[in-house]
């Protein structure tokens, strides 16, 4: 019998096997080939690939194995008959990790776990699981969460989520309970609770793990359930939020306020530091300060983090003057910061103002409110978090007298404005920069 007609030592390829990847090399046009491959993730850098394979024959366990193409070698970091899923590499391609679910029959539950490798070891280890002293009860490894590891390479950020009670499959429909119980006490309204069911399932709690102090930070929980965090941060601080006392405001006014907390992630403490507020907190990109408008005071505020203290940066003015309904106005919205946290740029109804955030002290950039011309930021480079203060931008301008649109380059050191093209038409706002040159594609 040859190998091709014995059915336990070949597949099909499908969905379920999995199908053969090809990787070329353009240099010298050679084609590898791997088989039976359910999913695969390429480094940002240094040309590590990531497989995860069903193995070769229908006897194989699952494997994941690691292609280092940059130094010509191959690891098998796992072989064993679970699942895999939200892989994801470090930038520079050096650590890896991404969660497993050995299954448990016990109680129909799974078991989730996150897997680590970094260069320096020839399989994965584990850095957390049901067991571990950061899953609280009730609480698993979350398989909704892609971890990710910071720029600085020394944080990993995995999630926490409810243990995921898997549906018995051997009960008949008739036999499944749906009860449904409305309460008038209930924050929400049953048929919101219905509509956030899944969302709430999947709700992930953020964790940072530091890589060289070995140690886990909760930055959630059911208390304050949302977290900011991302792999650009750098410093030792982390906000979030919580709404939940607040959620009955969501039937009578379509939003809730929220309760902000500061997180100290070297001591593990957390504060309040503002209740009730209304608006969008974001982070300044150097992490010095936490800022929002507050729509009822039609202002931009502020929390100094380091000197822990509040400031109202804006007083009116800034708002959608335009609005018509029967509600608070929301923001025209921010363009960008400079270098540093120097200064913060925001947006009135035709113009960009430069507002200095230890101050409040603002400045009025481009003159368009007496030409009833519009400015808005464009962005050539989505990677860039801050701007240099001496460096020329590109704005969209539209022309209300008349409804032309234009391009136009705006020095910020010497608010020199230069208007590139405009006319009776509309400039699609994805406009392409050479990365070598000035040079711009746009529709």
């Amino acid at each position: 019998m040859s190998a091709t007609e014995d059915s336990t030592l070949v597949r099909k390829e499908d969905k379920k096997n999995g199908t053969t990847l090809r990787v070329m090399n353009v240099k010298d046009n050679i084609i590898k080939q791997y088989k039976y491959v359910l999913s695969y993730r390429w480094s940002d850098q240094n040309g590590k690939l990531l497989l995860h394979t069903t193995g070769e024959d229908s006897t194989a366990l699952d494997e994941i194995k690691l292609i280092d193409f940059k130094n010509d070698r191959e690891l098998s970091l796992v072989n064993e008959d679970s699942d895999f899923f939200n892989f994801n590499f470090s930038e520079d391609g050096s650590q890896l990790s991404f969660v497993i679910d050995r299954d448990s029959l016990e109680d129909f539950e799974s078991n989730y776990e996150l897997a680590y490798w970094n260069e320096s070891m020839d399989s994965i280890q584990v850095l957390a699981d049901a067991n571990s002293s950061v899953v609280d009860e009730g609480l698993e490894v979350s398989r909704y969460y892609r971890p990710f590891f910071s720029e600085s390479n020394d944080r990993l950020y995995f999630g926490l989520c409810h243990n995921t009670l898997v549906e018995d499959s051997t009960l008949l429909d008739s036999e499944k309970v749906a009860l449904e119980i409305w309460n008038y006490k209930d924050p929400l309204l049953y048929p919101q609770q219905k509509i956030n069911l899944k969302r709430e399932r999947e709700r992930s709690y953020p964790v940072l793990y530091d890589l060289k102090g070995k140690t886990f930070t909760r930055l959630a929980d059911e208390d304050v359930p949302y977290s900011r965090v991302n792999e650009h941060m750098k410093s030792d601080h982390v906000f979030g939020y919580s709404q939940k006392k607040y959620e009955k405001y969501i039937s009578w006014l379509g939003y809730a306020y929220k309760d902000l907390y500061l997180y100290d992630i070297r001591s593990g403490e957390r504060k309040m530091i503002a209740d009730s507020i209304q608006g969008s907190p974001s982070m300044s990109p150097e992490e010095n300060y936490i800022y929002w408008y507050s729509r009822p005071d039609t202002s931009w505020m502020l929390y100094d983090i380091q000197d822990d203290a509040f400031r109202r940066l804006t007083r009116n003015g800034f708002y959608d003057e335009y609005n018509d309904r029967p509600m608070h106005p929301y923001p025209v919205g921010t363009a960008f910061w400079l270098d540093e946290d120097e200064a913060l740029v925001i947006y009135d109804e035709y113009d960009l103002w430069l507002i200095d955030p230890k101050t409040g002290s603002n400045d009025r950039l481009t003159q368009g409110r007496e030409k009833d011309l519009s400015f808005s930021y464009i962005s050539l480079d989505r990677e860039l978090r801050s701007l240099p203060s001496d460096t020329t931008i590109l704005l969209s301008a539209f022309d209300e007298s008349n409804k032309k649109a234009a391009l136009c380059y705006f020095n910020l050191s010497d608010r020199s404005l230069n208007m590139i093209e405009k006319g009776p038409y509309r400039f699609a706002r994805d406009i392409m920069k050479a990365k070598d040159s000035d040079r711009l594609i746009y529709t």
